[in-house]
């Protein structure tokens, strides 16, 4: 345990020391790793889904403020969105300023939540997101947290049907938005994730919080059996 908090003090103080540049070189691979995720499941414009296209976008991030990542991240998704169906591209834009009208409210430093849980879903690892930030953050966390989800399943949802989306084209434009809409708030699946993460993250969060031993561990493991027991 003592090798432990050794380790924790001399990384800190490397932080410290060099956190502008550590801070940028996470920003970009944090923005490097969401256009990569992007590309992969909605790679409809060529332009925008080249790797040399990925690097100069990672790059600018790294000369932005994490919001602006996450809203160019945004703007990506619905210009490929956009590119299949004007439908899908409208309900998109819909839900994207509704989430950031709360985000903006209520969690505004926390931008980089948005982009990590499409992450950790790339990576098969979406569990970790909650727990982890239950352990380091506050209640207020679940917002982006709701947020990066409600993207993911977006963007799925655009990749599995794109095929019939572009098929339809702009016939009924109406029904399109209507039917899509619904396909994506009544996903069983998405809202089931969601009260996952959440009750994932209160129960972490409140656990960490108690004054007996090994709180930590103790809320670790509360964490991880919520998860699996609501989406059972």
């Amino acid at each position: 345990m003592s090798k432990l908090f050794e380790m924790k003090g001399y990384i800190m103080k490397y932080y410290s020391k060099y956190s502008a540049f550590v801070d940028k070189i996470v920003q970009f691979l944090v923005a490097f790793l969401t256009f990569t995720y992007i590309n992969r499941n909605l790679g409809f414009l060529d332009i925008l889904s080249k790797p040399v296209t990925t690097i100069i976008l990672s790059v600018i991030c790294m000369l932005l403020p994490m919001p602006a990542v996450a809203i160019l991240a945004t703007v990506v998704v619905l210009i490929q969105i956009f590119m299949v169906s004007w439908g899908m591209a409208l309900v998109a834009l819909a839900l994207f300023v509704i989430m950031y009208a709360f985000y903006f409210r209520y969690a505004p430093r926390k931008a980089v939540l948005i982009l990590l849980v499409p992450i950790a879903f790339m990576f098969e690892i979406p569990m970790v997101i909650p727990i982890v930030y239950g352990l380091i953050g506050t209640p207020v966390c679940v917002l982006p947290i709701v947020g990066g989800t409600i993207l993911h399943y977006l963007v799925q949802h655009v990749k599995s049907n794109a095929t019939f989306l572009q098929s339809v084209g702009e016939a009924d434009l109406a029904k399109q938005i209507y039917e899509y809409a619904e396909q994506i708030m009544f996903n069983p699946e998405l809202w089931c994730t969601i009260l996952a993460f959440t009750v994932s993250l209160l129960l972490v969060y409140v656990v960490r919080r108690m004054s007996v031993d090994y709180s930590w561990e103790i809320a670790i493991v509360v964490g991880v059996l919520a998860n699996i027991n609501v989406l059972a």
